[in-house]
């Protein structure tokens, strides 16, 4: 997909969900929650955050206040599926906004005990403009379906529909359901991707990375844990001889960089673009191609 939203390019992935992360509210139920894009048009979140109960199926049509980002306003969506406890989720679509393609998550069905997770969600209190947390993923309930079970962090209120990144896969397994305790850091529980895709089969056509390649979470995962920053801060400073020993493994096609007159951080930023490009060689082989020429195995 054509990443045009108009955002500060993330430096992680991290930051890539907190911009695939929107604040949802209904002014009628004096409530809000969170939600995240899960397609180019629609947005997931728990059924309770638009229902007001979790045991309360949402009328199909319900439309939602969506904020995204520092846009307050950015669309209304409407509830188009829900699913009552212990479920608890619900499907929002929306029209997009003139040339606007919003980042959407991949979800991963893989989680293993003790393994870190990352959210990004609006609280009920304190922050405003969203909050992280960092996780640990206990287990699995002995419901059906399952919940998961995560703590060593404070999961407040306002929080549930937050996205859970598993730090490893680098993809979202699950979402924030619930709190043990919003005063404490006893964490809470969410329902897992292999239910969301059980539920919503309807995401799955969205989860083909091969079809998806242009977009920027799909960058993240070929690049993996690369430091983007610190590589090209390398190349905009090393030598001139150096760079063009990089540029020689490397052969980015011609015309991708300006000339060779211009300034070397110019065309350092101009080798990492076409780098992360779908048709370009990939984080990993800039680093690799610096390293050699440098002659050292790592930064």
């Amino acid at each position: 997909m054509d990443q045009s939203f108009n955002q500060k390019q993330p430096a992680s992935l991290e930051e890539l969900l907190q911009q695939c992360t929107v604040k949802l509210t209904l002014p009628e139920l004096h409530q809000h929650g969170t939600g995240f894009f899960v397609a180019p048009n629609l947005i997931l979140t728990c059924n309770h955050v638009v229902s007001g109960s979790a045991k309360l199926k949402c009328p199909e049509g319900r439309r939602v206040k969506v904020r995204w980002q520092d846009q307050e306003n950015f669309v209304e969506a409407e509830v188009i599926k829900s699913c009552v406890d212990p479920v608890d989720l619900a499907l929002l679509s929306f029209k997009q906004v003139s040339s606007t393609q919003v980042p959407y998550v991949y979800f991963d069905t893989k989680i293993e005990h003790r393994q870190n997770l990352y959210s990004f969600g609006y609280p009920d209190k304190d922050f405003p403009n969203g909050f992280p947390v960092t996780l640990t993923y206990v287990g699995l309930t002995g419901d059906k379906p399952p919940y998961m079970i995560f703590n060593r962090e404070q999961i407040r209120h306002g929080m549930s529909g937050a996205a859970l990144l598993n730090q490893d896969t680098r993809k979202v397994c699950g979402i924030v359901k619930f709190t043990r305790d919003a005063g404490s850091d006893l964490g809470g529980g969410g329902v897992s991707a292999q239910t969301i895709l059980s539920e919503l089969p309807e995401l799955i056509q969205y989860q083909n990375v091969p079809c998806q390649k242009d977009d920027l979470w799909t960058s993240f995962l070929i690049n993996g844990n690369i430091d983007r920053n610190t590589l090209l801060e390398r190349l905009r400073s090393c030598p001139a001889g150096i760079f063009r020993v990089v540029m020689s493994f490397l052969r980015p096609p011609a015309g991708t960089l300006s000339s060779e007159n211009s300034a070397q951080a110019t065309r350092a930023a101009e080798l990492i673009e076409w780098a992360e490009h779908p048709d370009g060689c990939g984080l990993e082989e800039v680093q690799k191609a610096y390293l050699r020429a440098i002659g050292k195995s790592k930064l």
